[in-house]
């Protein structure tokens, strides 16, 4: 809500909810229950100043809740988000795709479930329309057996994400288990140093950490460790990030090729290609492989 007309927020849904109220008195000499905590028929209210648009529901629970996360790290990555990051890259859903800072392993799994061509809320049972008058069950019941539900077998390529942290690669474990996604995604305990890219190139995407949360170590540096990661380890690789820290983009020390502006929750960010190109221009630019530094690892202190 965005009005000067009102001084509390709520106070416009307190009159939608009496109107309504008042109609069904009106029309069955009835006023209906109202749960405010899982109510089966959902109004959205949007008011800007004096113009106010009222809008019947149809999911409910907003259409990001899967239905497949059953656990997740700090700060997850909302799916919604994934998919929309996956989409702006421009992967073919036919070429590897890795994550190195996959947390509970939300962007492979929804790579993996566009590569197979299930239907991202394919694990979700509830929806708001599902309680309307005119819900016709067997029409909806034939419309999800009918959907794809099977992963394709012996893909041509890889999905992989990757993360330190054993803990919430476990948990990305559990969430896969929930998709008929079968065995073409992959979770690895491993840090990003540690990573060996697919042969063939294809795409990373990634969102590491901004910066917000991180105290045990300079974020540029760790920006800088990922730049160098990109061009000693990814020739031939289009490789996206998203971030906050527009100071330690600059550590990557890599021109993106395309800079997007975004928003990642209520952080401004940036989603930027890096387009790591194969042989002797790397070689040219960065120097031998054997005569470049060993990275550094940015493993957290111990408490």
């Amino acid at each position: 809500m965005h009005s000067t007309m009102f001084r509390h927020t709520q106070f416009p849904m307190l009159v939608m909810k009496d109107a309504i109220a008042d109609q069904f008195r009106a029309k069955y000499n009835a006023r209906p229950d109202v749960d405010t905590l899982h109510p089966n028929v959902v109004f959205d209210v949007y008011i800007q100043e004096d113009h106010c648009v009222v809008s019947l529901n149809s999911s409910g629970a907003p259409l990001f809740q899967r239905g497949y996360r059953r656990s997740t790290g700090e700060a997850p990555l909302n799916e919604v988000v994934a998919a929309g990051l996956i989409f702006l890259s421009g992967w073919d859903r036919n070429s590897n795709f890795i994550d190195p800072f996959c947390g509970s392993g939300t962007l492979p799994i929804e790579a993996a479930l566009m590569a197979n061509g299930i239907p991202s809320n394919i694990a979700r049972k509830q929806y708001a329309f599902q309680h309307w008058a005119d819900y016709d069950e067997a029409l909806w019941n034939k419309i999800y057996d009918d959907a794809p539900r099977v992963p394709k077998r012996n893909l041509s390529f890889k999905i992989i994400g990757s993360d330190t942290d054993g803990e919430v690669i476990l948990k990305a474990r559990e969430n896969v288990k929930a998709l008929p996604l079968g065995k073409t995604v992959e979770f690895e305990v491993k840090d990003f140093n540690d990573v060996i890219a697919p042969e063939g190139g294809g795409t990373l995407i990634s969102n590491p950490p901004y910066g917000e949360r991180l105290d045990d170590y300079d974020v540029g540096d760790l920006y800088q460790a990922i730049g160098n990661f990109f061009k000693r380890k990814l020739p031939g690789y289009t490789c996206w990030i998203m971030s906050s820290n527009f100071d330690a983009f600059k550590r990557i020390e890599l021109k993106p090729s395309k800079k997007l502006q975004l928003y990642n929750g209520s952080l401004d960010c940036d989603f930027r290609r890096f387009d790591i190109f194969q042989g002797s221009l790397v070689e040219h630019k960065y120097g031998p492989s054997n005569q470049r530094r060993e990275p550094k690892r940015y493993k957290k202190k111990e408490e």
